[in-house]
């Protein structure tokens, strides 16, 4: 299996540190009380993915010493700067930790679907998001995550939110998102210019789980229409393949 997600995860001791907004997870071989704890842990994931749209990434030691960035008197007065929670409104930004300026530049609701043997991949929601990283460090973090040699600042991420669920009597486990084609011509995948959250995950019998991925799709101003993603098929916890990659589920962005 591919391990695509080295940035991601190294990434996790940084963005743990940013505060956490809501989303949900369905999950339904788990009781009352395991299900309010997967629901906080897809709540951090979710913001974490937010912030993700500056693809922050370091070691251990950078997350613990790592200062926070000091957000500008008068950014903070502005009514669309959301200091907590999740960017909702076309314009409403916020600051990650290191230093980076994140603002919403779109969102749409979607219920797209395709399935392989047993699975089902259902995409939730996008969000355009424009990034600006304010300090050198939030520019290098974001390079070393989305595996770019020079990244243009400001640039632009896509965040896909999406579900997988697991109608086998047996766990799965998935490597997530293979690749993602924008606009027919521009492909981002784990080598570069992908972060997937889903990656080596696996999802137990009869489970439904919640995702997030970013790609990154250039500068601020680029516009993209059309999203292609390519999901990998699932496989055993020993690594034998167990079903094939579903159909490319296209996206249109409106």
């Amino acid at each position: 299996m591919k391990h695509r997600n080295q940035f991601w995860v190294a990434g996790l001791a940084v963005l743990a540190l940013v505060l956490v907004g809501c989303q949900q997870t369905s999950t339904k071989s788990h009781a009352t009380s395991s299900s309010s704890q997967t629901t906080e842990s897809s709540q951090s994931s979710v913001k974490k993915a937010e912030s993700a749209a500056s693809a922050s990434s370091s070691s251990n030691t950078t997350a613990a010493t790592m200062k926070n960035y000091q957000v500008p008197a008068s950014e903070k007065q502005k009514s669309t700067y959301v200091k907590s929670g999740l960017l909702t409104i076309p314009g409403e930004f916020s600051y990650d930790k290191a230093g980076t300026k994140l603002t919403l530049k779109k969102k749409q609701a979607t219920n797209r679907k395709t399935t392989s043997t047993g699975l089902t991949y259902q995409m939730v929601s996008t969000k355009v998001i424009t990034n600006n990283a304010k300090t050198k460090q939030a520019k290098q973090m974001a390079e070393q995550a989305f595996n770019i040699a020079t990244i243009p600042n400001p640039y632009q991420t896509i965040q896909l939110n999406f579900k997988i669920s697991n109608q086998l009597d047996q766990a799965v486990r998935t490597d997530g998102i293979n690749k993602v084609v924008f606009n027919g011509t521009n492909t981002a995948s784990g080598a570069s210019g992908l972060s997937d959250s889903s990656a080596g995950q696996t999802i137990q019998a009869h489970q439904t789980r919640t995702f997030h991925a970013m790609i990154l799709t250039g500068t601020a101003d680029t516009t993209v229409s059309k999203l292609a993603i390519h999901f990998s098929g699932s496989f055993s916890a020993s690594g034998a393949k167990r079903a094939s990659a579903p159909k490319t589920l296209t996206v249109t962005l409106r």
